[in-house]
This record gives structure tokens, C-alpha cells and sequence, in this order.
């Protein structure tokens, strides 16, 4: 059996999506197993347009509507008076459901702690 994974839980993260031009995103998950819900919110420092850079916020939440609505995931892109938000005809997905059928190979730490 795969690795388990809390039913609750929220954490800070900085990633980089490999060849990203958005370098490095800082910012937050969380993740309500029982809810069934999820909140990703991410900001990184986009230089594509000018070397000083531009603050690109992203902050996306998926909850399941039981089919109620086919509008399952919400989208906010930017901060501030120029945010726009939009709902997105996306299902609720549980991204973590798979680690279940993983099979743990190697190490990993967090922060340095194993």
C-alpha cells in the first residue's frame, strides 16, 4: 500500500515546475480529505516582460459539487483591483487519491528533516 496522506492538512511550499519561466512560485496548499476540497494559492516573480518583473498571483480552489454544478474549480489570476476570477467547467479531482496505489521508493525530507 502506497504512502498515507493526513485527511486535513495545510502547507506553506515554494516549487519550480521544471523549465518554468515563472521561477520559483511561493506559497500555501491545503487539503480537506473529508470536505472534499482543495486550495492551491501561488505567487512568483515573472521577469518575462521586464528584468525588474511583475508579482503573478494564482490562487485556484476545486471543491466537489456532488454534480450539482459542472463548475467544480474557481480561478483567481493576479491580486488586487486587477485580479480576475472565473469558475472553470472542471469536476472536483482529488489529486492525492493516487498516492494510495504508489509505491514508496528512496528518501525524502521536508525542510531538512527526513
Amino acid at each position: 500500500q502506497g504512502p498515507r496522506i493526513a485527511p486535513a492538512w495545510t502547507a506553506n511550499v515554494t516549487q519550480l515546475f521544471g523549465a518554468s519561466s515563472l521561477g520559483y512560485q511561493v506559497g500555501s496548499y491545503a487539503y480537506d480529505q473529508a470536505g472534499r476540497r482543495w486550495r492551491a494559492t501561488m505567487c512568483s516573480n515573472n521577469t518575462i516582460f521586464h528584468a525588474s518583473g511583475d508579482t503573478l498571483c494564482f490562487d485556484q480552489l476545486s471543491v466537489d459539487l456532488h454534480r450539482a454544478s459542472p463548475f467544480g474549480s474557481n480561478m483567481t489570476a493576479g491580486a488586487g483591483d486587477g485580479a480576475i476570477c472565473r469558475t472553470l467547467p472542471f469536476a472536483f479531482y482529488d489529486q492525492f487519491a493516487l498516492l494510495a496505489l504508489g509505491t514508496k521508493t528512496g528518501s525524502s525530507s521536508v525542510a531538512g528533516v527526513p
